[in-house]
């Protein structure tokens, strides 16, 4: 090999060396990781600060789990917060949009699914100094905030229960099942027959019907009653009906019944069916009826509606 190669690689393979351990000319700063303790719903509670920096995404975890339809919001600002947010199952992922001024401050609040506000501040800083993680926690030194955080998840668990042993119940209930046959349109399938019809609504937005029906043999003293809801959506936004609750108008105490609706939400231009089946053998004197509330729906907006059904099938009904 001749004696110049030899030389020339001798001088350029320390160059190289060096080029391979260069750094690179905006290199990205190391993730930090912080842990903020919080006191939500304490008269002197701080607003906790989380740092940014353009260029750099935080991700802010929650101790439990995000409110499910608003779970974090911007304060509003013009122009509008620099900043995009991702919501997952208990984390916010936060990314700015443009460069940062350090010290620029905008409000954020986060909404826990049990209904706590956590308000932040996000603080604009060097790329260096943001925060790369920040994990929420509460200050085992608030007592009270850790009781009443304990009374909700209980209070949470324990309605969980409740929905479960429910939905056990429902599985084996005839009422149940024969409200699932008139919600599906299926009267024809059952040992009812149609007593009344009237309407309850009629206007630009919606028509509601309601018919009754009892059992052919004894329409006033059968085993079961069945109320039948039609609802026509004639406007522009979903329509929703539910029952909530049944109970007698002298004592206020509460009346078992079964309701399904089919669908859920009506969509407009569409029709839908909520049936309703209580205990015909429970006497139900005109004096003393049985109290339906309804909750209509529609949009934003919601009205409610009490029916009365009594021995005579309807006593009243209005709109209030």
């Amino acid at each position: 090999m001749p004696r110049p190669f030899l030389l020339a690689l001798a001088l350029l393979l320390p160059l190289l060396s060096r080029a391979g351990d260069a750094p690179s000319t905006s290199p990205d700063p190391p993730r930090t990781f912080r842990r903020l303790l919080i006191r939500p719903g304490a008269a002197d509670a701080q607003v906790q600060e989380v740092l940014v920096a353009g260029g750099v995404t935080t991700i802010i975890r929650t101790p439990w789990g995000l409110h499910r339809r608003r779970p974090a919001s911007l304060a509003r600002t013009r122009p509008a917060p620099p900043f995009e947010l991702l919501v997952g199952r208990g984390k916010v992922v936060v990314t700015p949009t443009r460069a940062l001024v350090p010290g620029e401050r905008f409000a954020l609040v986060l909404r826990l699914e049990d209904d706590t506000v956590v308000p932040l501040a996000l603080v604009g800083a060097a790329r260096a100094a943001a925060d790369g993680e920040v994990r929420l926690a509460l200050d085992p030194n608030d007592s009270e905030e850790l009781r009443v955080q304990l009374a909700a998840a209980t209070s949470r668990a324990q309605g969980l229960e409740a929905q479960l042993r429910q939905a056990l119940q429902e599985q084996d209930s005839e009422d149940f099942a024969l409200a699932g046959l008139l919600a599906g349109g299926n009267v024809h399938l059952t040992a009812l027959e149609k007593v009344r019809e009237r309407q309850l609504v009629a206007d630009e937005h919606a028509r509601i019907t309601v018919a009754s029906y009892a059992t052919a043999s004894d329409r006033h003293g059968g085993r079961k009653v069945a109320l039948v809801f039609t609802i026509a959506n004639r406007g522009a936004a979903p329509m929703q009906v539910n029952i909530q609750d049944v109970s007698r108008r002298s004592t206020l105490a509460l009346v078992p019944y079964a309701a399904r609706a089919q669908p859920l939400r009506v969509a407009p231009g569409a029709s839908g069916l909520l049936s309703v089946v209580l205990d015909g053998a429970s006497p139900m004197p005109d004096e003393d009826p049985v109290t339906l509330e309804l909750a209509i729906r529609r949009g934003g907006a919601q009205t409610q509606l009490a029916l009365d059904v009594s021995e005579g099938d309807f006593a009243s009904w209005w709109l209030f």
